[in-house]
């Protein structure tokens, strides 16, 4: 099978044909040509209008849901979904049932997706069961394939974290923190600030987050570990990351695309989609995040997609669950949020994933393997029931049209294209 990409605009900091308009020639799943204008017969051409193409676009967090909770998603509609995301490849949290807390459960999910456009790579739990107690098997679960290792949720004793990282420091695993204190928000709905005193709304104060964030910045700097922190919210928790990093730890960090999108004012219409966690903080918080993705302290953008079928949505806000059905609408939510421009979106959204995961780097270039995402930051794109793929639509941005366009992922020799 062979593709024949025309005038398409390279965006890859890393390749000397970035920001050049290209004929790009794919065979037998590796980049053939690059050429300022390519003729074959044997290969099906793809041109879309003001399509640009980079390296294929890496999620650093989705739960699938699968298995367990099959109403909600499949590893197979999760896939898909990411696929008209414009992502290549995603981290599937381990929140399922059973929890992917050993060997089998991992080689579930590789084999699930394993003929799929859109590569699967599986994070196993820290601890066994998600109970926070003792270590997992994570040794064997990195043989079998898993990436990235996280509860999915806080790690609340501060001993299982020491250990965790003692252990990925000798193994070349690598840890999510997902920086959150319960205790501090017992009840906690939305952030809690003057918004949510107004609307009568049990707040989750920023103090919630970033407490729990210094402790564990604290045990990596006494490990002397590497740690990934997964989803921050604040302005103070930046200055924390930026800190931790100028005193030459070995931390990154990412944050949730609909942060950048929106502040606990979007939470007047008391709408469940709108419920998150880390919930959506103060506007000044929210500028702060943008900045920090543009000047690289926040590393990457992920799409924390998290499914929710009507009966676990469509409720008194107080009883809906957290969480919006973001990745489909990845590319849209942050043209809504900011004037992204391409480069920075290629390294929030491919280079630096890679880099976090130690992923092949997959520069365009001759002899480089398929794994590429056609993009334009221009036109709009509808998100309607005529294309969603997601099993659920828990989202706000449901049934409305965005800036930005997906024209497909291409890995290996296999396509999605979004005609």
């Amino acid at each position: 099978m062979q593709w024949l990409l025309k005038s398409v605009v390279i965006v890859d900091p890393r390749s000397k044909h970035h920001l050049k308009k290209r004929d790009v020639l794919l065979g037998d799943g590796e980049i053939l040509e690059i050429k300022a204008s390519i003729k074959s017969k044997n290969a099906e051409e793809l041109e879309f209008k003001g399509a640009s193409v980079s390296p294929g676009w890496i999620d650093l967090g989705a739960n699938l849901s699968d298995p367990g909770y099959e109403h909600r998603e499949t590893i197979h509609s999760g896939l898909n979904a990411l696929g008209r995301g414009g992502f290549s490849g995603a981290v599937v949290l381990p929140s399922n049932e059973p929890v992917t807390d050993k060997k089998g459960a991992v080689e579930y999910i590789i084999n699930a997706g394993q003929n799929h456009a859109v590569a699967a790579y599986p994070a196993g739990t820290i601890s066994k069961g998600r109970m926070g107690k003792q270590l997992a098997e994570i040794r064997d679960m990195g043989l079998s394939g898993a990436k990235v290792f996280t509860d999915d949720q806080p790690i609340n004793h501060a001993d299982l974290m020491n250990r965790g990282l003692e252990y990925a420091k000798n193994t070349g695993a690598l840890l999510y923190a997902v920086p959150y204190d319960e205790q501090l928000a017992v009840n906690g709905q939305m952030h809690e600030g003057s918004v949510s005193t107004s609307l009568g709304i049990p707040g989750i104060p920023s103090v919630s987050e970033e407490s729990r964030l210094l402790r564990d910045i604290e045990i990596l700097r006494y490990t002397k570990g590497k740690l990934h922190v997964y989803g921050i919210s604040s302005k103070r928790s930046v200055d924390i990351i930026k800190q931790a990093k100028q005193d030459g730890l070995d931390v990154s960090a990412s944050v949730a695309v609909h942060q950048l999108r929106f502040s606990d004012e979007s939470m007047d219409a008391f709408d469940s989609n709108y419920k998150v966690l880390p919930p959506f903080r103060t506007e000044a918080d929210r500028k702060a995040l943008i900045k920090a993705v543009q000047n690289g302290i926040i590393d990457a953008v992920h799409t924390d997609h998290r499914p929710h079928d009507v009966e676990e949505k469509d409720l008194e806000f107080e009883h809906a669950d957290f969480g919006i059905s973001s990745a489909e609408t990845f590319l849209g939510c942050l043209t809504e949020s900011f004037q992204i421009d391409a480069e920075t979106l290629v390294k929030a959204a491919a280079i630096s994933p890679r880099e976090i995961l130690g992923l092949d780097e997959d520069i365009i270039q001759v002899g480089s393997p398929v794994n590429l995402t056609l993009f334009s930051l221009e036109g709009s794109t509808l998100h309607d029931e005529s294309n969603w793929q997601s099993a659920s639509k828990n989202s706000p941005f449901f049934g409305k049209e965005l800036q930005g366009q997906i024209f497909g992922v291409l890995r290996g020799e296999k396509a999605i294209l979004n005609h």
